[in-house]
């Protein structure tokens, strides 16, 4: 404290401002209070003039409080989130970057607004009755989520924290409000493609199963219950195959799935399941990793049809295929019985090689190596390569007709001119034909 007389010409030194109210002041009187700053340390400084005598001045260093009043003030004004104060009647009276960066205002331009002229119109009768309540409750602090629209007509959401505070003279009355909100809506846009996914994810009629980094089933929808009886408290926690594998699953299938998922590959099978009653059912499955932001494996969804009706006529497709193929080769043997074999062959043309490769099982190409049997030309070796009309299966018919007629005619018929020879297969080949025809 220093006590000075006012009269004293040491006071010419002293500010204009702190002599001014000096002059005016009663005895006893309150003169001036300010923060200076002495020697770098912030100074609440306080002066009272006592019997129009002496010059009563106060200090008290302050350097701390002020020093955590602006770094609470730096914080505030760089926060991410918007800052602002309202007046009890919603006319803004502060606002910080974020707010204004959020509303696209200036501060200035907020201060010729009120709270409610930012509020999406959608939106403005249930905020105004929902901090209608609060003003009439006397609430301390609420959360409120909304639309509000930018300066550039731009629709975004925020979340909102109030704290109302109370007017210290009137303690049932609130005189101001102070505000946190948060953009939200980003989030908001996310949630509303999630909800979507998720309907889809719930109404379609394919099996989802969202599974951990171990394989653990974390959820399934509701196609899964009625496709497989399993409910979903059963389901989830369990590796789907000690669920839906029985004793026809095919392991090499799963080893192959397994290695896929162990490589973060997407993979697609085909694999035979079993429901909870253990009825025998075929899946489609179409297995992809979830990869978080950063690389790492968050987990596995499958999704999954059931193709029981599809397998079961591809299986009896399959079956008639097969029977047909072994017809086809049974058919073969009995083709090759007409052909010359080797044995044979190398009697007659001792030096003799053949090269026979049909295009399918069957063929509509012939050879043959035998003798004459006439008197002027007895054994001479006949070598024979004919190709029948058509292909496969009736090229293969035509050709073990062929080959019979033809034998017959130097064998039985002992016909040696090559003109007579073909003229007899004509000849015997038309009427076999006509006569199958006439039946």
């Amino acid at each position: 404290m220093i006590i000075l007389d006012p009269t004293n010409s040491s006071l010419q030194n002293s500010s204009y401002h702190v002599r001014q109210a000096i002059a005016g002041l009663t005895p006893t009187s309150f003169a001036h209070t300010s923060i200076i700053n002495l020697q770098s340390r912030d100074v609440d400084w306080q002066e009272f003039v006592l019997d129009d005598k002496y010059l009563i001045s106060f200090g008290k260093d302050v350097s701390k409080e002020k020093k955590l009043e602006r770094q609470y003030s730096f914080l505030i004004s760089n926060a991410q989130e918007a800052i602002y104060i309202a007046s009890y009647d919603g006319k803004f009276k502060y606002g910080n970057q974020a707010m204004e960066s959020i509303v696209e205002y200036t501060l200035e331009e907020l201060k010729q607004l009120t709270f409610t002229d930012l509020i999406h119109h959608e939106d403005l009768e249930r905020v105004r009755a929902f901090y209608s309540k609060q003003l009439r409750n006397l609430d301390s602090d609420t959360m409120l989520e909304f639309r509000i629209k930018t300066k550039s007509g731009q629709t975004k959401w925020i979340n909102q924290s109030v704290k109302a505070v109370r007017n210290p003279k009137k303690p049932n009355h609130i005189s101001e409000f102070h505000c946190i909100s948060r953009d939200t809506t980003v989030r908001r846009t996310y949630e509303k493609q999630l909800d979507r996914l998720s309907l889809v994810a719930r109404k379609t009629k394919n099996v989802i199963i969202i599974m951990d980094k171990s394989k653990r089933i974390e959820w399934v929808n509701d196609a899964f219950v009625d496709t497989f009886g399993y409910s979903k408290d059963e389901a989830i926690g369990k590796v789907p195959g000690t669920l839906l594998n029985g004793p026809k699953t095919n392991l090499e299938k799963l080893a192959q799935i397994d290695m896929s998922l162990k490589m973060q590959r997407h993979t697609r099978a085909q694999l035979l399941n079993y429901t909870k009653a253990g009825k025998e059912i075929w899946m489609e499955i179409i297995l992809d990793p979830i990869i978080g932001s950063e690389g790492e494996l968050q987990g596995y969804i499958g999704v999954e049809q059931e193709i029981t009706d599809r397998k079961q006529k591809e299986l009896i497709i399959e079956q008639q295929n097969q029977d047909l193929v072994d017809s086809l080769h049974y058919s073969r043997r009995i083709q090759d019985s007409t052909i010359t074999q080797t044995g044979s062959r190398e009697k007659i043309l001792a030096e003799s090689s053949v090269i026979y490769r049909p295009k399918d099982i069957v063929s509509g190409d012939f050879y043959l190596v035998d003798k004459l049997r006439n008197s002027e030309m007895s054994n001479w070796p006949v070598f024979l390569v004919a190709d029948c009309t058509g292909h496969g299966v009736p090229g293969a018919l035509l050709s073990v007709l062929c080959s019979s007629i033809i034998k017959q005619s130097f064998q039985v018929n002992h016909l040696s001119n090559l003109a007579d020879i073909l003229d007899y297969a004509r000849i015997n080949l038309q009427n076999f034909l006509v006569q199958q025809n006439e039946r």
